[in-house]
């Protein structure tokens, strides 16, 4: 476990990296899953995956597909 800093980074191993500004003060867990490289969660939900080598995050969120609907297209317009 780890809290978010109010700047939006964790330390891990005395490495400071940047998560999201958005989980500010809260906690995210990190699990290793091989020789460095952690998945990273917040709450239950898998939100990315740590490389220690490269001191950088794989973000997964952002390659979920978003269905979007017609309805959605003619809200925006």
């Amino acid at each position: 476990m780890r809290r978010v800093s109010r700047c939006g980074t964790i330390r891990v191993l005395h490495k400071q990296v940047f998560v999201s500004q958005t989980l500010n003060e809260n906690h995210v867990g990190l699990e290793e899953v091989d020789d460095g490289v952690y998945d990273l969660y917040f709450c239950f939900y898998h939100i990315g995956r740590y490389h220690l080598r490269t001191n950088k995050i794989q973000d997964i969120l952002s390659k979920v597909p978003v269905r979007r609907t017609l309805a959605d297209h003619f809200s925006r317009v």
